[in-house]
């Protein structure tokens, strides 16, 4: 029998190289993949015990943040609220204090001790009118109700000497005894 040609032995040389060249980039691929979904495993593992501990920690702070709430006396819906008798004294002592006139920039309003007020603006509008107290909201801010025209609910608050009159949201005016 003849020897094969050169050619054939190169051929079928570089079949075999081809061969086991692709049999080792397909190994290496399987165990790169096998690493990456190992590693993805670790950091999933990782994420999930961090996940864990920050959802324990969350509760704990949450737990913390509702005792020292149930601690304050009179904490109500997220403002201090007085006890009803003391709530009232401190609206009474809130509405006598409003009495008088006050002046800002672009107003002027005078709430008068016979529930009557009057409130002028700069551009010619004026109202007049009873008012009263309606309510409290925690320390500082007193609800009042007014018929006669104008805001018909005014929630009032002192600053000092400063009278925050707040007509609704977003319209507040900083009134000043003359």
């Amino acid at each position: 029998m003849p020897a094969p040609p050169r050619r054939h032995i190169a051929l079928v040389g570089a079949l075999i190289l081809l061969a086991v060249g692709g049999a080792a980039a397909w190994a290496y691929l399987r165990r790169a993949e096998a690493e990456r979904v190992e590693q993805r495993a670790r950091d999933e593992a990782f994420a999930d015990e961090d996940r864990a501990w920050n959802e324990q920690r969350l509760a704990r702070l949450r737990a913390d943040r509702q005792a020292a709430l149930a601690a304050l006396p009179g904490r109500v819906a997220g403002a201090f609220q007085l006890p009803p008798a003391a709530a009232e004294k401190r609206a009474a002592e809130m509405g006598k204090r409003l009495v008088g006139t006050w002046r800002g920039d672009t107003r002027e309003v005078e709430y008068r001790a016979d529930a009557t007020f009057r409130d002028a603006v700069t551009d010619g509008r004026e109202w007049v009118g009873t008012w009263e107290v309606a309510r409290l909201t925690g320390t500082r801010v007193l609800h009042l109700t007014r018929a006669g025209g104008g805001p018909e609910v005014v929630k009032v608050s002192f600053e000092g000497d400063e009278l925050i009159h707040d007509d609704g949201p977003g319209r507040a005016t900083v009134l000043r005894r003359p």
